[in-house]
């Protein structure tokens, strides 16, 4: 675990079968040193965005941007140089590259779930406030990607070892279930659950279990 590519999208909507990839946004990230190498950043050519509410950007920049092939060739040849992809909600990054046709063939992490952030933190500018950074901008990729880039080189210059933390947020994972009272649906939340609209779940390596306050149950 040497280096890490940080990604981020903007997208359509949030159903990958059927919305779209219109912005991508990476940095090569060199997790021994602890500072960013380079960075890459594209819209994606698109008649429509049915998202521009929430990532104000508008289909005029859209309809002349590069096509889709264009960009993922060159995120393709950065991540070549990565050992691992980490995204911030790494599961539904995930699900648009691969419904784009893309195999970065690198291992992904989930900022968000995989990282023990103090309070169960999991929103990015929250845990970017908590370790005394500012944020200027938010909901676009590069500016996220960015974000991540300074919240692990803060993790750095705190002593933190990042490879190690990668490593550890790359050990194989289940899906997990909490079997918990609504009155102790907080504690969950802390310990990195969400919330489906059904159930309190979470992927997470089984020996981590046993850590936990509250039973679970593995689910396939």
């Amino acid at each position: 675990m040497r280096r890490a590519l940080l990604l981020d999208l903007e997208t359509t909507g949030l159903d990958s079968s059927v919305d779209r990839v219109i912005e991508v946004g990476v940095c090569l990230y060199d997790l021994e040193l602890g500072c960013p190498l380079e960075s890459y950043a594209a819209l994606i050519r698109s008649p429509d965005n049915g998202a521009e509410k929430i990532n104000r950007i508008p289909v005029a920049a859209l309809v002349d941007a590069r096509h889709a092939i264009e960009v993922w060739r060159t995120v393709s040849m950065f991540a070549y140089s990565a050992d691992v992809i980490a995204a911030h909600n790494a599961e539904f990054d995930r699900s648009f590259v691969q419904a784009a046709g893309v195999d970065l063939q690198k291992p992904w992490v989930c900022t968000m779930a995989d990282f023990p952030w103090d309070g169960g933190l999991r929103k990015l500018v929250e845990i970017a406030l908590h370790h005394g950074l500012g944020v200027a901008t938010a909901h676009r990729a590069m500016s996220d990607v960015e974000l991540m880039a300074r919240i692990l080189t803060r993790l750095h210059e705190m002593g933190n070892s990042l490879p190690e933390l990668f490593l550890r947020a790359a050990r194989p994972k289940k899906r997990f279930v909490a079997m918990v009272s609504y009155e102790m649906r907080e504690v969950a939340k802390r310990a990195g659950f969400a919330w489906n609209g059904k159930e309190w779940w979470r992927m997470m390596p089984p020996e981590d279990v046993e850590a936990l306050s509250f039973r679970v149950v593995q689910r396939d």
